[in-house]
């Protein structure tokens, strides 16, 4: 047990003692650190930072130059960061959605990444924040559900966790199920939380269900063909030889030549950019493989192998559907991109989908209507304008007229699969009334239900944009109660989910009457252009400054809607980071010196705001921890003490015949020794 010393005490008076340059020259070891952590190097290039500058004429404390520093200065900034980013924050915050997260590092260990949404309360911004990176127990619910709490109590946050309102993951049932997954145990003491299954993990699955069957006809021929440039150089080198002999013959959209994968786990991406790829540049893969064909250096069995996959890439269905997979994954690609910011906005993730939606069904009519139309889509179009006859780039495509009669037969039915697909995954989210909703509810799965039901509610309740009044008459409470009858019903069943929260004295008429006028001040001081056009959540930013004090009750319901979560992309580029921060060579990072490294690497501003806000106060919380020796100088290097000879060289002893010799004779040696030892000290 360590004792912490008085601050009256004369001792830690003594070593409290710092001069304005020492703590000067503190100032500039901790930016250092910052340095180290925010670029991810590793500690041992501390010190010679320190002597770089020195060399530069800079000062630094002598005792304080060594790796073992620079972790410390680094544990106390990332605290530091954190406490001003983020707990204290929280403390005054009234609600939190919790979004979990598992992935290994470099060491093989389970690490369970954990971040928050809070609605900041100085300017009522909904705020997505990395909170700790924890190492669970067990890979189980019950392994993650104590990792989380453990979590929020070694940060001095135990009753914030009481407050969530959100659970967002993804939908593997260790989360998400409704029997023995995390909800599941949360849910036994906090019945009004909600889970959130990541949209961005919810639209690969979707996409991947729909067209996966289709892909299969073109994902051996872009396999193949990655895996062949993959691990060679030399045919790299040729393949980059022949496009840049190849740029004045044809026309290229971009400068890469590999080509690109089209298996992944972010399905979207790897297919668009593998089918990007053979459109763009199908000409010179093939005009390459069929120079190594004529390479009679060769063995005869690898030609034969390559004469069977240029075969293949000649195929026109093969370009052709490369085309059409571009066209129908675009508004999905928007989509997924939308999904991946880090901004918190629940509406704007919702009018995405619907927009991803509406496409998908007008494309669906035309296509009904006129089957051909499929070669008005623009890749697709652009591609059979380029050909002369049935020749692409050079390459004689076989069985065109077949590829196309395909496509134009089973194009129809991708389309319908694709909004099928989405529907289920989606389909609450998107309901206009209460019908809708009902009919979507018995399509989606039992996961997705709930949570989706419930952002359905909290869309309705933020949506500004829907009050919108034609008539130049103001409208009376009950006639903006009857015309606003969707949103006052959504507001019934969001107070009624998360009542436990609130407060006893808040009820369900009080917070329809405060709703109401704010929609009426709104629609009489502002107008409809305003609430047209204004984003959503910036007005409710505006309103908490206007009418905040006015009423309260309703702005901590809008609190709760506003911290809504929708994906967790910003947790997946946090594992990214992870492998760039915790690598082979460094994989004996503990589970501390891990967060406080990300959490700069992430979460750290830059080095200059660095200076001008957060290096003083982590100074100040390094040196108020425990007392600091900070003028103590640097130890003396004595001169190595001369040693005595080994005692066995001075008895001509061998080692190996001690070892050997037994009984008695052992033992007296062993004595001897240790009886020549002690004299000769």
């Amino acid at each position: 047990m360590v004792l912490k010393i008085p601050d009256d005490n004369p001792l830690r008076q003594c070593f409290a003692r710092m001069s304005e340059n020492e703590r000067h020259m503190l100032v500039r070891s901790f930016e250092v650190a910052y340095y180290i952590a925010k670029k991810g190097r590793p500690y041992s290039d501390f010190p010679e930072l320190i002597e770089l500058e020195k060399m530069h004429g800079v000062k630094f404390l002598s005792s304080y130059g060594h790796r073992n520093a620079c972790k410390e200065f680094i544990h106390f900034i990332s605290v530091t960061i954190f406490n001003e980013n983020v707990k204290n924050k929280l403390l005054r915050a009234n609600f939190v959605s919790v979004l979990c997260d598992g992935s290994t590092d470099s060491s093989i260990v389970e690490k369970e990444l954990i971040y928050v949404i809070f609605v900041d309360p100085d300017t009522f911004v909904p705020t997505c924040s990395f909170f700790s990176l924890k190492e669970p127990i067990s890979q189980d619910a019950a392994g993650i559900k104590q990792a989380i709490e453990d979590s929020f109590r070694e940060k001095g946050l135990s009753d914030i966790l009481t407050k969530m309102v959100f659970l967002s993951s993804d939908g593997a049932a260790t989360n998400s199920g409704m029997v023995s997954g995390l909800i599941a145990l949360f849910k036994r003491y906090m019945p009004w939380v909600a889970f959130v299954w990541c949209f961005s993990h919810r639209l690969e699955l979707a996409l991947k269900d729909a067209l996966s069957s289709e892909f299969q006809l073109v994902e051996e021929s872009l396999r193949h063909l990655f895996y062949m440039y993959k691990n060679s150089s030399k045919k790299v080198r040729e393949l980059k030889v022949l496009y840049q002999a190849l740029q004045n013959v044809y026309e290229f959209v971009n400068n890469q030549i590999r080509p690109a994968k089209s298996g992944g786990t972010r399905w979207i991406d790897h297919k668009l950019q593998a089918c990007s790829q053979i459109v763009d540049k199908l000409g010179v893969y093939v005009q390459h493989i069929e120079n190594i064909i004529a390479d009679t250096s060769k063995k005869a069995s690898d030609r034969d192998a390559l004469t069977g996959k240029v075969r293949k890439l000649k195929c026109a269905s093969l370009v052709l559907r490369s085309a059409l997979f571009i066209d129908l994954l675009d508004a999905a690609r928007k989509f997924s991109v939308i999904s991946q910011k880090a901004e918190v906005n629940i509406l704007l993730m919702i009018d995405t989908l619907d927009d991803t939606l509406l496409h998908y069904q007008m494309l669906l009519m035309k296509l009904k209507k006129d089957p051909s139309f499929v070669f008005e889509l623009p890749t697709l179009k652009s591609v059979l304008s380029r050909m002369k006859g049935d020749t692409y780039q050079g390459v004689k495509l076989t069985n065109l007229e077949q590829a196309k009669e395909s496509i134009s037969r089973n194009v129809y039915k991708m389309v319908e699969e694709i909004l099928v697909c989405l529907q289920e995954r989606y389909g609450v989210l998107t309901a206009d009334t209460e019908e809708e909703k009902t009919e979507m509810e018995e399509l989606v799965t039992k996961e997705v239900k709930d949570g989706d039901s419930l952002l359905h509610d909290v869309c309705k309740v933020l949506r500004t944009s829907a009050w919108l009044h034609t008539s130049d008459e103001p409208l009376t409470c009950d006639q903006l109660c009857l015309k606003f009858s969707t949103q006052i019903s959504s507001l019934k069943r969001v107070y009624e989910r998360f009542k436990p929260l609130l407060s006893n004295d808040i009820n369900l008429l009080q917070l329809e009457t405060q709703y109401l006028s704010l929609m009426k001040y709104v629609l009489e001081c502002m107008g409809n252009a305003v609430s047209n056009v204004m984003d959503p959540i910036t007005m409710w930013q505006t309103l908490k400054k206007i009418k905040g004090e006015s009423f309260p009750e309703i702005f901590l319901v809008i609190e709760i809607c506003l911290c809504s979560p929708f994906s967790n992309a910003t947790l997946e580029r946090f594992f990214s980071h992870m492998g760039v921060m915790k690598t082979d060579w460094r994989n004996r990072l503990n589970e501390q010196s891990l967060e406080d490294n990300l959490r700069i690497h992430v979460a750290g501003p830059d080095l200059t705001k660095f200076s001008e806000t957060y290096v003083a106060k982590a100074v100040k919380a390094w040196y108020n921890d425990r007392p600091r020796r900070v003028h103590q100088k640097k130890r003396k290097k004595y001169k190595q003490r001369a040693t005595s000879k080994k005692p066995n060289a001075d008895l001509g002893l061998d080692l190996a015949d001690i070892c050997h010799s037994g009984g008695e004779d052992s033992s007296s040696s062993d004595c001897e020794s240790e009886s020549g030892s002690s004299e000769t000290d």
